[in-house]
């Protein structure tokens, strides 16, 4: 089976912090605005959805998967899923 290839996510991000909590927020045309709160770990930085409280992990080093959710893990997106670009986007990870 081949695999497909989707089209980027396009978005926006913006980082913020609310009582010394640090918060990501990703903004796109398909999902409306998303509010994740941020844990830094050595190796990765963990994004847990405040409305839903699911969570996932975006790998900050090269040799690690790059992020737990199912977009990242089923799909083949050019510059990743809309976490890695987020982070990405506001300087979580290179």
């Amino acid at each position: 089976m081949k695999a497909r290839t989707f089209p980027a996510v396009h978005g926006k991000a913006t980082l913020t912090k609310i009582n010394g909590l640090e918060y990501l927020a990703i903004s796109t045309a398909t999902h409306g605005v998303k509010l994740y709160e941020v844990f830094r770990h050595p190796r990765s930085v963990r994004l847990r959805n405040t409305a839903s409280n699911e969570a996932f992990d975006v790998a900050t080093k090269g040799d690690l998967p790059g992020c737990t959710c199912q977009d990242a893990t089923y799909r083949d997106r050019e510059g990743g899923c809309k976490h890695q670009r987020a982070c990405r986007a506001v300087g979580l990870i290179r």
